[in-house]
């Protein structure tokens, strides 16, 4: 219930005219029962228990007379008992009708004066104890034959219950839709079987654009709003929650009406039918722009900051390899001077690594292709200056990418046995080939779509570029590094797995620590062949 002095939407819904009582007395089948009185009578029992059963009541008022005939639920309606509730005509009943209210009454009247119509309307009545609910009145007004209303027929009913949930609810939707706009959200609702989208909320605070102007966007015209880098992922995304009916929620870049860009979330959920099927989309659009800017401004200063440490790392590197080189001229036995090489070496393919990470835009994943060439080149600039008798044959595939802690062990593998060859495969200048050769093993996995997918997502292939492709995902499951000689071969009487020498206990180590195995070919010269980073199953 609620207090008389609350106002009231009003509400009228006119449908066409029924015939008049003068054209239902020519019916014949009215003929017959108007002559039947005891038909009358069951007619109006069986009105009456009806009304009653669906808390209606009936009413049926001579205009003229301004008397009113009632039957039904009049005590759960009205709070009067059904005698005192029998002299209320129409002059009482307007009185109880709220005052702000009563003008429904008189328009209703004064339409039916030009046409006859069957009225549906809203209005609030006082009940015996004194509160006011909401009625939902349905009445049918006959003229006579002077075009004068003289007879309504309807019924009423209390919808008061209806009514505050319905005003309680646009209430809750208004405040959430201001306090979206205040905050700088968008709220949509998609009708996935149309497309259509309904926008509300900071509309010209986020797109640039009027109402009419989004509102004009469907689902299939909605990628004009977002940044051609990132509708990839955001359609892929979407495509996903569509089939599953997953959540969505997506960052990308939104494209205003005037062509610039802001950042902005993208959530929303999705509703299903009884079959599964999505048939519902609802969501907000929150304008980050802000935080976005602020995360690449730290994104920029840490990768700045890493840049530094990579290159101090790699100066202080450089600096210990020219230690080692000056330490080396006070000696002049040649074991001596071997191992400063060998430690000098060491510490440029370290050195090497930061210097890579420390020109890539990547700071934490070397490219491991180019850092290998240049090792090389040092390590025989280094064994063999101005040497022309051992050629380095290279087969070592593009853009292999690896992560620091995996690369740093590796280089040193590479660098010791390298230089394991530079120093002892070729004896007395002897001419040969070292090889390197660095590839990875590939595993695809082929996901196809399930017309059952297919027939979860109604038109909607037509609308997101056609139906879901078959896609390939292929997964690196093994890197196989193989580095050879044509030289001398390895000594019979080495167990290369429990060596004496500090260069093949590092490699023995090394590979462990990736995770690697190894293998040692002695037919045709030698071969180390590395297998690491296998998936483990």
């Amino acid at each position: 219930m609620e207090n008389k002095d609350s106002p009231v939407q009003i509400k009228i819904k006119l449908r066409p005219p029924r015939k008049t009582e003068s054209e239902l007395s020519g019916d014949e089948n009215l003929q017959v029962s108007a002559s039947n009185p005891k038909k009358i009578q069951e007619s109006k029992e069986m009105s009456r228990l009806f009304a009653e059963k669906t808390g209606r009541v009936l009413f049926d008022a001579d205009l003229e007379e301004g008397k009113i005939e009632w039957m039904g639920a009049i005590k759960e309606v009205t709070g009067y008992d059904v005698e005192e509730f029998r002299k209320i005509d129409v002059v009482k009943f307007r009185e109880l009708t709220h005052p702000e209210d009563r003008k429904i009454l008189d328009r209703m009247w004064n339409y039916s004066r030009e046409k006859e119509a069957v009225f549906e309307v809203e209005h609030r009545f006082r009940r015996k104890e004194g509160v006011y609910v909401h009625l939902g009145d349905n009445t049918v007004i006959f003229k006579g034959e002077k075009g004068r209303p003289y007879r309504a027929i309807g019924t009423l009913k209390d919808i008061t219950e209806k009514t505050l949930s319905q005003r309680k609810l646009k209430g809750i939707e208004e405040k959430f839709l201001s306090v979206a706009e205040q905050i700088g959200q968008l709220i949509f609702d998609v009708d996935v079987k149309t497309e259509k989208i309904e926008w509300a909320g900071a509309i010209e605070e986020i797109s640039g654009r009027t109402p009419e102007e989004l509102n004009k966007l469907d689902m299939h015209s909605c990628k004009e709003i977002i940044h051609p880098d990132d509708l990839e992922r955001v359609w892929n995304a979407l495509r996903h929650s569509l089939r599953t009916g997953d959540k969505f929620n997506q960052e990308y870049r939104f494209v205003r009406k005037d062509g610039s860009y802001i950042y902005v979330e993208d959530s929303s959920f999705f509703l299903k039918d009884e079959e599964g099927r999505v048939y519902r989309a609802l969501g907000v659009v929150k304008n980050i722009n802000n935080r976005k800017i602020a995360e690449e401004a730290i994104s920029r200063a840490e990768e700045m900051r890493i840049k530094e440490i990579h290159h101090r790392i790699k100066n202080n590197l450089q600096v210990i390899s020219s230690m080692l080189d000056l330490q080396a001229d006070n000696f002049s036995d040649r074991k001596v001077i071997e191992a400063f090489r060998e430690s000098q070496n060491r510490v440029i393919s370290m050195s090497l690594i930061h210097e890579e990470l420390y020109k890539s835009r990547d700071m934490e994943n070397l490219n491991f292709t180019e850092y290998i060439q240049k090792l090389t080149q040092k390590l025989f600039h280094s064994y063999r200056v101005g040497s022309n008798k051992i050629h380095l044959l290279s087969d070592i595939e593009q853009e292999v990418c690896l992560p620091m802690d995996l690369a740093i062990p590796l280089g040193i593998i590479v660098n010791e046995l390298v230089s394991n060859s530079l120093k002892h495969a070729f004896p007395e200048e002897r001419e040969g080939d070292i090889r390197i050769k660095l590839n990875r093993r590939k595993t695809t996995e082929k996901r196809e779509k399930t017309r059952e997918d297919a027939g979860k997502n109604y038109n909607i292939e037509n609308t997101i570029e056609d139906t879901i492709e078959d896609t390939k995902k292929t997964r690196d499951t093994c890197f196989v590094l193989v580095i050879s000689d044509n030289g001398a071969g390895f000594p019979a009487n080495i167990d290369f797995k429990n060596p004496c020498s500090l260069g093949l206990q590092l490699v023995n180590t090394l590979v462990d620590q990736v995770g690697g195995e190894i293998e040692l070919n002695r037919n045709r010269g030698t071969e180390f062949r590395i297998e690491f980073g296998k998936s483990k199953s």
